[in-house]
């Protein structure tokens, strides 16, 4: 994975979680099949409403990276981890 996918991912993870304070960054991993296709894996607790709003707001910039970069992401969460 190259150094500018890893900035675009941190990028786009700052502007989602500018609005969405509650999630928090797990990493990157690349798409097993879809060639220039990342996941941006993030953990936090979303009402059902608020995951979707978080869906469409990360949707947004990730399209606009897509038509600028040519690299496509999409944001995974998980649940947060409990020991």
């Amino acid at each position: 994975m190259t150094r500018k996918v890893q900035k675009l991912a941190q990028e786009l993870f700052e502007q989602t979680h500018e609005q969405f304070p509650e999630i928090t960054y797990l990493g990157i991993q690349e798409h097993p099949e879809q060639k220039n296709r990342f996941w941006i894996n993030v953990s936090g607790l979303l009402s059902d409403d608020r995951e979707i709003q978080l869906q469409e707001r990360s949707g947004v910039l990730a399209t606009q990276m897509l038509i600028d970069e040519g690299y496509s992401f999409g944001l995974f969460v998980r649940p947060p981890h409990h020991s």
